[in-house]
């Protein structure tokens, strides 16, 4: 079984089930699914739904609180713009960086299922490098769809991945 989000365009992603190496037929996978979404309720762990994305209950304020205490200060005299690709941490990273307010441009935070990965994040660095030349950034943080992974582009277009 996989569970796909990743930063491939959004007909790669979801929930996919093999057998002997082949994907089983895509009525029986809905079933399946069917099935499994049955055995719990998601609302009982539920905080709020937005677009189709799900945020749940006590994970996000903890996961927050232990990311922040690793920021700088120092961050709030940078120009940064954050890339959320439209998918697993749009709703989270900005809250991660909200004491930097007026310093971080966040971008791709709508998702809308279809514009997950698309033209945006680390599959389109050409778009990210324009956007340090016309906002005069110090910095661009451009995630993958599951927020595993991040590139990270300084201010001459230069990147590391992490």
């Amino acid at each position: 079984m996989i569970i796909s989000l990743s930063h491939n365009p959004f007909y790669y992603n979801g929930f996919k089930i093999f057998i002997n190496s082949i994907k089983i037929n895509n009525q029986i996978e809905k079933i399946i699914a069917d099935k499994i979404s049955n055995i719990f309720s998601i609302s009982q762990f539920l905080i709020s739904k937005k677009n189709n994305f799900y945020i749940f209950y006590k994970t996000e304020k903890k996961y927050i609180k232990y990311c922040t205490q690793y920021l700088p200060n120092s961050l709030n005299i940078l120009k940064i713009i954050i890339n959320c690709v439209n998918r697993a941490i749009f709703n989270i990273v900005p809250k991660i960086f909200k004491k930097f307010n007026n310093s971080i441009i966040f971008l791709e935070i709508n998702p809308n299922v279809i514009n997950i990965n698309d033209k945006c994040g680390a599959t389109d660095l050409k778009i990210l490098k324009k956007k340090i030349i016309k906002y005069k950034l110090d910095l661009v943080i451009s995630y993958d769809g599951d927020g595993d992974k991040l590139i990270m582009l300084d201010y001459l277009g230069k990147y590391s991945k992490l």
